[in-house]
């Protein structure tokens, strides 16, 4: 609860969703993208919930309880898990008093559908979670390193898995890159080879790190990198209007509270001096804001 306290918060499904908005936003900070259009890590806390369903009882942590409402902004996937999580914000959290606005709740695919024609998206493959907005050469090269570090095979073994393989198996179901690239790495590296979320994760911010080093970039790193460009604008936009918005709310709060406190005190007429100490209460309470 402690990374509740302080900044604003950016709260995702799982680990893996933390690593790559992380990752890459710091790539792309690194290669002279703009600040706001990224993420602050040294104000925003990522906040990985461990599945969809936790995602709201996370948020009421954070901000229905207290008086202090840190600023919040939830990332979902666009499956029947992220479905009823955003189902459950809607409704609220204990006597159905909603914690976060629908405008603060955003669903990977929702998004990606507003942002058709500048998304560069694999063939067969339908947005529903981040790793869908990999390129299919950044997805197979960071499954590749995978197969070597982390099952330790031979770069020669990791070779079979090809863009060609999940391009086909998309064709055979479309939708999730992520699952056509697991059937893939089980199929050609044997049943009992098995990838998994997080480290893959790790790997695909390797492979755009590594990036940097090479004079002519490919274009699936590209690819890549202007998809998470839109999104952590989007993300990064969001989470300054929550933290505008907090900032009123509490400017409101004191406010009323010095105004209600002041009338408690004198319920009848008084003298014009305690009204001028009023003023300056409320002056100091308001700082600069409009």
């Amino acid at each position: 609860e402690t990374s509740f306290i302080g900044g604003a918060n950016l709260f995702v499904e799982g680990i893996a969703d933390q690593v790559l908005l992380a990752g890459i936003s710091s790539h792309l900070r690194g290669i002279g993208a703009s600040s706001i259009d990224t993420l602050d890590l040294n104000n925003i806390t990522i906040v990985p919930s461990g599945s969809a369903s936790s995602v709201p009882y996370l948020v009421y942590l954070a901000r229905g309880r207290d008086v202090i409402k840190p600023p919040c902004v939830a990332l979902l996937d666009s499956d029947r898990a992220g479905d009823e999580a955003v189902k459950v914000l809607a409704r609220g959290g204990a006597r159905g008093k909603q914690v976060l606005a629908s405008e603060f709740v955003i669903q990977v695919g929702t998004w990606a559908k507003a942002r058709t024609g500048e998304l560069s998206v694999a063939e067969g493959v339908t947005v529903t979670e981040l790793e869908d907005l990999l390129s299919l050469s950044v997805a197979v090269e960071a499954a590749r390193n995978y197969a070597t570090k982390v099952l330790e095979l031979s770069r020669q073994a990791a070779e079979v898995l090809t863009e060609e393989a999940i391009t086909a198996q998309l064709k055979c179901r479309s939708g999730s890159l992520f699952d056509a690239l697991a059937t893939v790495f089980s199929d050609q590296l044997g049943e009992a080879a098995h990838i998994e979320k997080v480290g893959f994760a790790k790997e695909v911010v390797a492979v755009m790190v590594a990036s940097r080093a090479v004079a002519s970039k490919a274009a699936g790193v590209v690819e890549v990198e202007q998809n998470f460009r839109l999104l952590l604008a989007q993300l990064a936009g969001l989470l300054r209007r929550a933290q505008q918005e907090e900032q009123y709310r509490r400017l409101n709060n004191r406010l009323n509270r010095t105004v209600a406190r002041f009338l408690e005190d004198y319920p009848t007429p008084t003298t014009r001096e305690r009204g001028r100490l009023l003023v300056e209460e409320v002056q100091a309470s308001v700082d600069n804001s409009e």
